[in-house]
């Protein structure tokens, strides 16, 4: 584990190539105003000032969970914070997968310590929590108010959120959705309610990411750049942005797997896993993230992984029917995105064969019509009824084209 300090930071800042020393400030459409997006070695110790410039009271809500806190990543954020003039309350028990019952405790906290910023730390379910955490306390309505009705935008008025990922690929920290588990269902919510004010990516933070993390991870940001790019709303915009996130990703993600100390793969992975959301709010989720939450529920499969193991056979499909769509993905995937992708997991140690992740094969049939019945794509380019989705997951139980 890479324990996160001062003193660590200023020697890997020190020892770092100039380009990613400098902690670069980066407006976007993909965060709400004041569009404080920074990037950089050791950006997080900026915390602090981020919130004081946010908020005119002095009381953080900080939440994260026991591993990250175990890095000292936690601390780092807490003294920034204390330097700035904050009182800090720390929640550390979110659980991956998070329930309505953990957010419901988050804002029992906020309450009893008038929290005035929201600051999460980790991966998207730490986020997630922080999002519903700081939607509930500023809008007056709880969370289990907003799950249980995800067809409604929700209500206005959110604290000043900041996230900080030390994954690179869910993207939580620009994104305005938000996953999460009410009466044993999963529930999604989204709105411009539910993008933070301010994402602070630190390449540092993400070093303690084992390979196999490391990998689903980048596996999930490229099906968030890919899906963007396929779908039916996609355009010039978003385009542009998910063309370079998939480009980075491909040359990033292998190095990152290979050496998760290399700052130049991580910091590369950093940017591509937001830049891939930031598209993805613009576009939508297609197939393959339907596929993850069939897997996910079912065997409890890494959604990352999920969505790798059923992007190349939807980059098959929709690219079958569209001349447009292949010329687009040929410069950065190649003649045969399907394989690019598929050797890229094998190269960075995911088995592109969902034989191989503890499925059966008799049970496809089954799963393909939960798909279409549960998660349904209508900004899939090409319509997949069930008899197609049955050879979706039939070429991907295989590994190979439908």
């Amino acid at each position: 584990m890479t324990i996160i300090s001062e003193d660590m930071m200023d020697a890997r800042i020190a020892a770092a190539p100039a380009n990613l020393r400098d902690t670069k400030p980066f407006v976007t459409a993909g965060l709400r105003a004041p569009n404080c997006f920074l990037v950089g070695l050791g950006a997080s110790r900026r915390t602090g000032a981020v919130a004081g410039g946010l908020t005119s009271g002095r009381r953080a809500l900080l939440i994260s969970d026991h591993v990250i806190a175990g890095t000292g990543a936690v601390g780092l954020l807490e003294r920034s914070l204390s330097s700035a003039g904050f009182a800090v309350s720390i929640f550390l028990e979110v659980e991956p997968e998070p329930h309505l019952a953990t957010i419901e405790a988050v804002e029992a906290l906020a309450a009893e310590a008038g929290a005035d910023v929201v600051v999460g730390i980790g991966g998207g379910s730490v986020m997630d929590v922080a999002k519903l955490a700081a939607l509930a306390i500023g809008s007056g309505a709880t969370a289990g108010d907003h799950l249980r009705r995800p067809q409604e935008t929700p209500r206005a008025g959110a604290l000043p959120l900041i996230l900080l990922p030390t994954t690179s690929g869910t993207g939580s920290e620009v994104s305005m959705y938000v996953v999460a588990t009410v009466d044993g269902h999963k529930r999604f919510l989204m709105g411009q309610e539910l993008i933070p004010h301010a994402a602070i990516l630190d390449p540092l933070l993400t070093l303690s990411m084992p390979r196999s993390v490391t990998a689903a991870t980048g596996l999930d940001a490229l099906t968030h750049a890919t899906e963007a790019l396929m779908g039916r709303a996609s355009n010039a915009l978003n385009e542009t942005v998910s063309l370079g996130a998939i480009a980075t990703i491909l040359r990033a993600l292998p190095a990152a797997c290979d050496d998760g100390q290399d700052l130049e793969a991580r910091y590369a992975m950093a940017v591509a896993s937001s830049l891939a959301m930031m598209s993805f709010n613009l576009s939508g989720g297609l197939w393959a993230h339907s596929v993850s939450y069939v897997l996910t529920g079912h065997f409890k499969t890494p959604h990352g992984i999920g969505c790798g193991l059923a992007l190349p056979g939807l980059v098959e499909f929709n690219g079958a029917a569209s001349a447009s769509l292949m010329e687009r993905l040929v410069p950065v995937l190649g003649d045969a995105p399907g394989e690019r992708i598929r050797a890229l997991m094998a190269r960075v140690g995911v088995s592109p064969r969902l034989a191989d992740h503890g499925v059966q094969e008799d049970r496809l049939g089954a799963l393909a019509r939960e798909m279409v019945e549960q998660y349904p794509r209508p900004g899939n380019p090409v319509p997949m009824g069930l008899p197609e989705a049955e050879r979706y997951w039939l070429g991907m139980y295989r590994g190979e084209a439908a």
